[in-house]
């Protein structure tokens, strides 16, 4: 976009694609530099690496499924304005997931080295989980604060969406929690069970906004994501939990 700038008439599109384009070239870079020292052959690949590739994209697939339906279904039944209160705390909270997120991938990959040693690996998982939980009790008690956000960020025209934000901060307590537990199940190679989750917390999500956007509105699809992200660290805990105990 910068060596562009100088040369075109840049409008939202332009920038758009040439967004797209920049992100693009790293990763080819890299790939190319992948495919040449590794020599690899896709004719080599096994069908258990598609079945992994299939889970993840599965994942992939139903994750934005759950973090776009409500947006969608808040636009058509509340209209552009309701919903631009609350894609506008959307943002919030995923700026802050993207803050901690290389703080999570670093917890992913000391957890995969200690697979092999499931004792060793408990207790690495225990104290990243407190790590987790003081991060995730830091940034949930931001919603007490919900008002000056969001007069700082966006001015006080935004304050309509003020009681939503509360409520997606405390969905992000447990959006933080469940980001080290997901992490914790891939390490665990259980994408298949995670997958399994993906589809189900999709559909129950899309359910859930149908039921509580047309009578809340933004506060209704807040609402939806509070409740998925609960279920979604019961049945995670659950399911490490079941695995703990076949040691």
């Amino acid at each position: 976009v910068i060596v562009f700038l100088p040369i075109i008439k840049l409008n939202s599109y332009k920038i758009f694609i040439l967004s797209i384009i920049g992100a693009l070239l790293p990763i080819l870079y890299f790939l190319s530099k992948l495919y040449k020292n590794l020599n690899i052959s896709f004719r080599n690949f096994t069908l258990t690496f598609y079945k992994y590739c299939y889970n993840f994209f599965i994942i992939d697939f139903f994750t934005q499924i759950y973090f776009r339906s409500d947006i969608f279904l808040l636009t058509y039944f509340k209209g552009f304005k309701e919903n631009g209160f609350y894609s506008a705390n959307c943002k919030i909270i995923e700026g802050i997931l993207f803050l901690i997120s290389p703080l999570i991938f670093i917890f992913f990959q000391r957890l995969r080295k200690k697979y092999n040693n499931l004792e060793k690996f408990k207790i690495i998982f225990l104290k990243f989980l407190l790590v987790s939980f003081i991060i995730a009790i830091f940034f949930g008690s931001l919603g007490f604060f919900s008002s000056l956000i969001i007069k700082v960020l966006y001015g006080k025209n935004f304050i309509l969406g003020e009681n939503s934000l509360k409520i997606l901060f405390l969905a992000l307590f447990f959006m933080i929690i469940n980001f080290l537990l997901t992490q914790t199940l891939i390490s665990l190679n259980e994408e298949a069970f995670y997958a399994r989750i993906a589809i189900f917390l999709a559909i129950l999500n899309v359910s859930l906004n149908f039921v509580f956007i047309p009578k809340m509105g933004a506060n209704g699809a807040a609402i939806s994501k509070l409740i998925i992200e609960i279920i979604l660290t019961i049945l995670i805990c659950m399911k490490i939990n079941k695995i703990w105990k076949n040691i």
